[in-house]
């Protein structure tokens, strides 16, 4: 992530810690077709707050570059695991993507390489 436009305020790291509630205790990221509006009406913030929140205090440029981290993450150790069974596109969609291209593009920004590259080097690098 890019440093923050200008340093968060009290309000701003306030709401970040409600956005990582909200991530890991609904698992919103899992939700394909999830905007910062519904996050923002989840939240009862105005989506700008909630963006602003997301560049200053949490750190990522905007709301989809944060979402989707958190998708990589949950994707990762999916294609991390040797008795994964699921197909690349079933993973994606696992992780809330709603098709394939996002989730190959995503990763690769994420991660540097694509999500059936990462899954070969991590089979390949076990005893």
């Amino acid at each position: 992530a890019r440093p923050p436009r200008r340093p968060p305020t009290a309000e701003d790291t306030a709401l970040a810690e409600r956005l990582r509630r909200l991530l890991a205790e609904e698992a919103i990221d899992l939700e394909a077709d999830l905007k910062i509006a519904d996050v923002a009406a989840r939240l009862r913030e105005p989506e700008y707050r909630v963006s602003q929140s997301i560049s200053t205090a949490l750190g990522f440029p905007n709301f989809n570059r944060w979402i989707n981290h958190h998708r990589i993450a949950r994707a990762k150790q999916m294609l991390d695991r040797a008795d994964e069974r699921r197909s690349i596109l079933e993973i994606a969609f696992a992780c809330g993507f709603g098709s394939l291209g996002p989730f190959n593009r995503a990763f690769r920004d994420e991660v540097g390489t694509t999500p059936r590259s990462y899954r070969a080097a991590r089979r390949t690098d076990r005893p």
